[in-house]
């Protein structure tokens, strides 16, 4: 394989952890728990933790309370 290809297939791997990452905090979310505790648990800022969901976090609670 090629160094560049290499590079390629290793951005597409941290592509995938950063969507399963966005998954696993949107579960949470939707569960209940607060921004600041999933921050904490996965080592990041509150602030990358709103960042994560472009359209609001708000958005997203508000699905799972309305239900």
């Amino acid at each position: 394989m090629a160094k560049g290809e290499n590079e390629s297939e290793a951005m597409g791997v941290l592509k995938g952890i950063e969507d399963i990452k966005r998954l696993f905090v949107l579960a949470l979310l939707r569960d209940g728990v607060g921004q600041s505790l999933i921050a904490k648990t996965i080592g990041v800022s509150q602030s990358t933790i709103s960042k994560m969901f472009p359209g609001g976090i708000r958005e997203i609670t508000k699905t799972k309370q309305s239900k």
